[in-house]
């Protein structure tokens, strides 16, 4: 089937190319760094207000956390995840 491998990068460990992105790809974990850091750059480029970006970054602060099971562990508040990630 050579349809199926249209639109993959073809290497020995099989990491997914950038060429098409899809929602399920965002819990994909070989992803998640990337894509979110590119949402939160993608985010800063719009000349949010404060409170919009931190609600932003904090959102995808904490679904990382959820997905690596550790959501329980860290509580922060919004200017600490806000912080964090500068």
């Amino acid at each position: 089937m050579l349809g199926c491998t249209r639109g993959r990068a073809s290497n020995s460990r099989g990491v997914h190319s950038k060429v098409q992105t899809s929602s399920h790809e965002w819990f994909d974990k070989k992803q998640t760094w990337k894509k979110g850091r590119y949402n939160i750059l993608k985010l800063s480029q719009k000349h949010l207000t404060e409170k919009h970006y931190i609600h932003h970054i904090q959102f995808y602060y904490f679904s990382m956390l959820t997905m690596q099971g550790e959501a329980t562990k860290r509580k922060s508040s919004k200017t600490q995840v806000y912080s964090s990630l500068l």
